[in-house]
């Protein structure tokens, strides 16, 4: 976590380094309310990137204790936008309980933090897009 200056506020915000990050896929979610807002994005040094985004105020998403009466309708929701990226021609390998978070005062309400697996459909390795096909979201 760090904390970055806008005008006279200060904002807490989520600092993350990675090797590769789907941009567009990311945007599209946070534009859905499904991910958090991409608020900067930079190439670091030996193919590292920075990606900034808004802070949430979300728990790690943990299935083994998720109620039942949120699941149907959190895993329709995920569905419809996994769906919606398909048509853009977007996949996302890594739909895994790590990479998710669920909001504190809406349990119902998933969010999606991670998309280092994501790409276009034939753009990567075959395994990531194995993944997200396979998966019954």
């Amino acid at each position: 976590m760090a904390t970055v200056t806008d005008l006279e506020d200060k904002h807490k915000v989520i600092v993350k380094s990675t090797r590769r990050h789907f941009r567009d896929l990311h945007e599209f979610c946070a534009e859905k309310g499904r991910a958090p807002k991409l608020l900067g994005y930079g190439n670091a040094l030996d193919g590292w990137h920075v990606i900034v985004m808004e802070w949430i105020d979300y728990e790690e998403f943990d299935l083994e204790h998720y109620s039942l009466k949120y699941l149907e309708t959190s895993s329709k929701d995920l569905r419809r936008l996994v769906n919606k990226s398909h048509e853009k021609g977007w996949v996302d390998g890594d739909h895994r309980e790590a990479n998710m978070m669920t909001s504190k005062r809406n349990p119902e309400e998933i969010m999606l933090v991670d998309f280092d697996w994501g790409g276009e459909v034939d753009s990567g390795p075959l395994y990531i897009q194995l993944l997200m096909f396979t998966r019954t979201w």
